[in-house]
This record gives structure tokens, sequence and C-alpha cells, in this order.
């Protein structure tokens, strides 16, 4: 794996798609798992967009563990602060994947058993049904009154599940995505605040 890419550290670069996919993901994610509307027109377009942010977070922590390595291995009696924000950081971050993949799980729940239970019951996305005329020709269309009336009872309370599962990987997750992101500005603004004793972080 890279460390560096055009002098910048790698993982400067990666933490940003999971600082940005990561919030979106679980915002969205609420969203779907909460409105159905959303979840029958959006659901699966958030699905792939909570498993790339999820895909994001392992790299994310991968290019983190090097880039600590080398910048402790460079460590002095003056660096005891950033050192410390450091180690903080990567703890952290151990704990985002788990609470992620949480996020991911309720997402796909939320997404997926509806989504097979309108096809497997042949339930017409756009509203309408077909129900024979009452004199000759062919079937004519009549609203349907309700997506649900069509929709396996099961549905709800894997519905309900998926809603609690998703709230809580989201909010977890963003309060870890904060929380990291603040420790890991911390300690590199620690560094950029004694310029004597640095040794450049994109070296």
């Amino acid at each position: 794996m890279l460390d560096n890419i055009y002098g910048v550290p790698t993982h400067a670069l990666v933490v940003h798609a999971v600082v940005v996919l990561l919030p979106l993901a679980a915002l969205t994610g609420v969203a779907v798992a909460l409105l159905p509307a959303l979840r029958r027109r959006y659901g699966v377009v958030v699905l792939l967009l909570t498993i790339a942010a999820v895909s994001a977070v392992p790299l994310a922590e991968r290019t983190g563990s090097r880039l600590f390595d080398r910048q402790s291995a460079r460590f002095g009696p003056n660096d005891v602060t950033e050192a410390g924000l450091m180690q903080r950081h990567a703890d952290l971050a151990h704990h985002l994947r788990s609470w992620a993949l949480v996020l991911l799980a309720g997402v796909a729940l939320a997404v997926v058993p509806p989504l097979l239970a309108r096809r497997f019951a042949g339930v017409r996305p756009a509203g309408a049904r077909a129900v024979p005329a009452a004199v000759g020709g062919g079937p004519a269309p009549v609203p349907d009154r309700a997506d649900a009336a069509a929709t396996p009872a099961w549905t709800k309370p894997v519905a309900l599940l998926a809603a609690v599962v998703t709230l809580v990987g989201a909010v977890v997750s963003l309060v870890l995505v904060v929380r990291i992101g603040h420790l890991g500005s911390e300690a590199a603004w620690e560094r950029l605040d004694q310029p004597a004793s640095m040794a450049p972080l994109l070296r």
C-alpha cells in the first residue's frame, strides 16, 4: 500500500472519504429507514452509498496505523502531547468499523426485505393494479390503495427493527467520526505549533 501520494500521506486522502461518505450514509440511511416513500424510491442508492462508506473505514484504519507507526518512531521528549492525541485518535478509530457495520446492517435490513417482498408478491411499484373489466375488454387499471395491503405482515416488524438498528448505528457512527476527526486535527496542529522539533508529516 502506498504511504504517500504526491507527497501527501495516503491516510490524509482516504480519511476524507470516511468523513464525507459515512455521515452522508448515516443521514440518508435514517431517512430511508423511517420514511417508506423514500425507501421505495432511493433505498438501493442509499444502500450502495452505505456500502462504499463502510468499505472506506478499514482502508482509513490501515493507512492511519501505518502513518502512526512512522510518526511515533520520530517522537521525542517534546512530543508527549501529540503522541497522546494520536493514540486516543487511533483507539477511537478501532471502534468505528464495528458501528459502521451496524449502520450497514440497519440500512440493508430496511431496504432488502421490502424489495424482495414486493418482487415475490408481484406488487406493481407504479401504484396501479390490473383487475378484470366489468364488461368485455381486457383488464382495466385501478388505483392501488396502498402497497401495505399487498405487502406481507412480517415486513412491519422487520422495518421497525431496521429503523432502530439504523438509528443506533448512525448516531454512534456520527459521534465517533466527529471525535476521531477532532483528535486527529488536534494532533496535527500540535505538531504545527512546535516548528523547532517538527518532523514533517508529509515526508
